[in-house]
This record gives structure tokens, sequence and C-alpha cells, in this order.
């Protein structure tokens, strides 16, 4: 149930776009026809996301593939960041800054994966942040330790949920 909600959500705007877009008796301008595309686009590249996940998740589960140790180039994956959510922060008129202390440089990691996490947890926290707030993304190192940080001006997730943040498709608020 909770992946079928996952898959119809993004799925139900494209058709409603879709559709408003092949109304003959609809005048849209110009500046309209193009944000509703962007907002078809955006849905979809969401589904992509969301199925490249469940993929992942049952190929994992099956004991299938691995995680890849290669170094990674910390500006590389705060840059990748930066250009995915442009668009929807500067819409909402959030902050989305990135700091990275002098001493990281290269991390080890299966690059794909740490960026689909950032970016997972990047994404939940703009979503999460009211308009006009601040998301804050922060690289340090604690020896030969890098902690990759997400800060947010959002509600928080309440202190009875916290426990369950790793549960697989729980959602704090089920609407």
């Amino acid at each position: 149930a909770d992946v079928s909600h996952e898959l119809t959500t993004p799925l139900a705007a494209i058709l409603g776009y879709v559709e408003t877009l092949r109304m003959s008796d609809i005048a849209l301008d110009d500046a309209t026809r193009s944000r509703y595309l962007r907002i078809v686009n955006d849905e979809a590249d969401r589904l992509e996301h969301i199925i490249g996940d469940l993929l992942d998740l049952a190929r994992l589960e099956g004991g299938g593939g691995s995680l890849r140790q290669e170094p990674v180039s910390v500006s590389h994956l705060l840059e990748r960041v930066r250009h995915r959510h442009a668009p929807t922060v500067a819409e909402r008129k959030i902050t989305l800054t990135t700091h990275q202390e002098a001493m990281v440089g290269l991390l080890v990691g299966d690059q794909n994966r740490l960026e689909q996490a950032l970016q997972n947890l990047v994404a939940n926290a703009v979503r999460h942040t009211p308009d006009g707030g601040a998301v804050t993304v922060t690289a340090c190192t604690d020896g030969p330790t890098v902690t990759l940080r997400v800060d947010d001006t959002g509600p928080g997730i309440p202190e009875d949920q916290l426990q369950r943040i790793f549960d697989r498709f729980y959602k704090v608020d089920e609407s």
C-alpha cells in the first residue's frame, strides 16, 4: 500500500497536467504551459527515482548488488545537491547553503549511493522547510571520518516518532 501510494502521487500529477495541456478549449499562455511541462518533468523524474529505489532495494534484499568503494569528491557531491534543488529552493525562496571544511576533499564510498542518500535527505529537508527558510549541508571531518550533515529550519521530527525514522516506507504524516 505504501509503495502504491508513492507511485500513484507523481503519476496522478503527471496525468492531471498532461490532460490539462491536451485540452484544446483552454488557452494557456507560454509561461503557464512551460510551468506545467516543468512540473510534469519533475514528477516523471520523481517517479523514475522511486522506481530505481525500489529496484535497488529488491536487489539488495535478494543478496544481489554491492556497494562500490571508490574515491568520491565531496565538492562534486555538494555541487550536484545544489544543482538538483536549485529550481525548488529558488521558487520557494529557501536558502540552500553548502559548506565544506578545507580538510574535506575525498571520501571513500559508493558515489551513486552516497549521492542518493544525500539527495534524499536534502529533498526531505527542502520539502519540510517553510518558504523563506534555510537548508544547510555541511561536510566536516573528525579524524579519518567524514560527516555529511543536513540541517533545516523546518519543524523537525516529533520526539515520539524518532525511533521509527529507519522503518521502511514509514512517514510521520500519513496524509
